[in-house]
């Protein structure tokens, strides 16, 4: 366990879980770190954390009941002057309060030098629209999207495209392959260069994953 009241002046990574809550995140404690991971992202963390110049965050799993979706992307725009690589897991909107809060509203280009986006994908409306209108708007240098557990759950339709137990793993490419195009995540982020999703289906009664790969046109 690290002692983060005392920090240290020269460490450039860190991972750790902080399940004690002691972690404060400031310049005076790490003034060199460029590399986070955070193996639980607590709740105490949102109200001590100052802004560090991290090159690369990586999130898996927010234990923080009650946090509001503007609480964490408040605790991610910390460090947005300097992020290059942002890894999201673990942490669907189902866990964070959503209430009233409006995904579309003005956009500023808040993360200038982000290349690298990865997030858990869930099959829901409103985690599409975090995507589309919150996040990639955001990210105007990104380079490579990386989506995580995406899913065509058998027996539901994804907007009149769906997923059952016959389809070949070319069907599944081919119905990704429109989904994203559909998304139009290439307009969004005009320096997007590819697309990585692993999809979850079934097969043979057990889960299997399949990585696809889509570059700009």
């Amino acid at each position: 366990m690290v002692n983060s009241y005392v920090g240290s002046r020269t460490l450039t990574q860190l991972q750790i879980d902080d399940y004690e809550n002691k972690l404060r995140l400031s310049l005076e404690n790490f003034p060199s770190l460029k590399s986070l991971k955070l193996v639980r992202l607590r709740e105490n963390i949102f109200s001590t954390s100052e802004c560090l110049p991290l090159e690369h965050l990586s999130i898996n799993e927010v234990f923080a009941p009650h946090i509001t979706f503007e609480a964490f992307t408040g605790f991610l725009k910390k460090f947005a002057p300097t992020l290059v690589h942002l890894e999201i897991k673990n942490c669907s909107l189902n866990f964070l309060d959503t209430t009233s809060f409006d995904f579309g509203r003005k956009v500023t280009e808040t993360f200038p030098k982000l290349k690298f986006f990865s997030w858990d994908y869930p099959f829901d409306q409103e985690t599409m629209h975090a995507l589309t209108l919150y996040f990639l708007p955001r990210f105007p240098a990104l380079e490579k999207l990386e989506l995580t557990e995406f899913q065509f759950p058998a027996g539901m339709y994804y907007f009149g495209k769906g997923l059952d137990n016959n389809d070949s793993f070319r069907e599944v490419f081919n119905k990704i392959a429109d989904f994203l195009d559909s998304e139009n995540y290439f307009g969004i982020c005009l320096k997007l260069q590819s697309v990585h999703v692993f999809q979850r289906c079934r097969s043979d009664e057990e889960h299997v994953y399949v990585g696809y790969r889509k570059h700009k046109d």
